[in-house]
């Protein structure tokens, strides 16, 4: 092995490490993110040369990988959206791709600066590490983390490759909505809303009671990803293939090579590989083609209908067209939150409400600026209150500790509160835990 330490960067490096241990025997085993680490222990990896070093990235990286992604992501945004318009008409047709955008650009941007960090302070001559070959599919582990992290030093070599990183998914956006079967539920009186509220784990069972109470029927939208089904008698999806070319017109498949050739020039100037740059565009431009399609289907198949769209604010990939088709047809949109609050900017707030928890007051955006209103509702019972003579368990919350080696927290700082509060619990006689 022509190098002189192995990183951890991904958590799917894990598994392969774990595969191929034997080729690195006695090599140096470095971890920046302590979030490695505990799943390196969890999966047996044997810890022998193992090194964890605390990266010092300053009190701003933070914050300036989110505004720089934000600002990529509403660039490029906004250059689709120029596209859409001109190739679809008149519509409300803006912010498809925004929040994906982000997390993808979040994601490429913290490791492009991870590596300008160890490369200002690791001593190693050369440091070897993985590359998973997919592209990254929303910010789960890609070949685009390895590449973003040694384009910032010749001294990082990736010593071996695999397939893919955990939650890959292959043929993602190659199916669209069934508008044949969503018309004839149009058709039947069967689709007083449109339902797409993925992710919602939190509230699901608070969700599923209320939609159900309000609408006597809905027409449940699958997701591609973290789908939740809501009253579903079927799943409406169907490949792309199969659409009928009047729900899938030329004007898509146009769409999306000038989506491609968009993605290529701008991403062509940040990711240094050729071969990630060619697979995330081909990943990129596959969505775009998948929207359009879902746009022109069910433009058609709601057709002459206004049901009520009931949507969650953390995008799989077709919000976008939802929102459009829901402004076409004058339709009132309802947002329900991914957890507590709505995270990110709304495609447009025509006749749209986004549900927050209560107290939050969050001031919600669309991707232009504008304010939206937001509805404040309870989403859990009120705990009962009972007196206590004294504290018998100490519960430290903690949001976002760690993660890719970007710390948000004063981590060693953290460790000494928590050894100072451990001995205080057991000197008063109580426990603590963290959640």
């Amino acid at each position: 092995m022509s190098v002189d330490a192995f990183l951890f960067l991904q958590p799917s490096d894990i598994a392969h490490f774990q595969a191929t241990q034997h080729r690195y025997h006695g090599l140096k085993r470095l971890f920046i993110d302590p979030g490695l680490v505990e799943a390196a222990v969890t999966a047996g990896v044997d810890l022998q040369h193992f090194e964890f070093r605390a990266l010092d990235v300053g009190r701003h990286l933070q914050s300036r990988v989110f505004t720089e992604a934000s600002t990529h992501a509403a660039m490029l945004d906004q250059r689709l959206t120029r596209e859409r318009q001109a190739l679809f008409g008149d519509g409300v047709l803006q912010g498809w791709d925004q929040s994906l955008l982000r997390q993808f650009f979040v994601r490429a941007l913290l490791f492009k600066y991870l590596g300008e960090i160890c490369d200002r302070t690791f001593p190693e001559a050369q440091l070897g590490v993985f590359r998973p070959d997919n592209p990254q599919l929303f910010y789960y582990d890609a070949c685009i983390a390895t590449d973003m992290f040694c384009g910032a030093s010749t001294r990082w070599q990736v010593v071996d490759r695999y397939a893919a990183g955990k939650h890959w998914q292959s043929g993602t956006f190659a199916h669209c909505f069934d508008f044949d079967a969503i018309r004839e539920r149009v058709v039947q009186g069967r689709a007083d809303a449109i339902t797409h509220i993925p992710t919602t784990y939190r509230h699901l069972d608070v969700y599923e009671r209320q939609i159900t109470a309000v609408f006597a029927s809905n027409v449940d939208l699958p997701s591609p990803f973290w789908d939740l089904p809501i009253r579903r008698d079927a799943v409406l999806a169907q490949p792309i293939t199969k659409a009928a070319a009047q729900d899938a017109p030329e004007a898509c498949s146009v769409y999306r090579e000038r989506a491609r050739a968009i993605f290529e020039q701008h991403l062509g100037a940040l990711l240094p590989v050729r071969a990630g740059l060619q697979a995330q565009v081909d990943l990129f431009a596959q969505r775009c083609h998948m929207q359009a399609v879902n746009y022109h289907g069910l433009r058609r198949a709601l057709a002459g209908s206004r049901p009520h769209f009931v949507v969650t604010d953390h995008d799989t990939g077709n919000n976008g067209p939802l929102f459009s088709v829901a402004a076409e047809l004058d339709a009132r949109v309802t947002v329900l939150p991914h957890s507590s609050y709505a995270t990110g900017a709304i495609p447009h707030g025509r006749r749209v409400e986004v549900v927050e928890r209560d107290g939050f007051m969050t001031p919600m955006r669309t991707v232009l600026g504008e304010r939206i209103r937001t509805r404040g509702v309870r989403l859990t019972p009120v705990p009962m209150r009972r007196p206590r003579e004294r504290a018998k368990t100490v519960c430290m919350l903690l949001n976002g500790m760690i993660s890719n080696g970007l710390f948000h927290i004063d981590f060693a700082g953290m460790v000494a509160f928590y050894k100072a509060l451990d001995a205080l619990c057991e000197q008063r006689g109580a426990g603590w835990c963290c959640a």
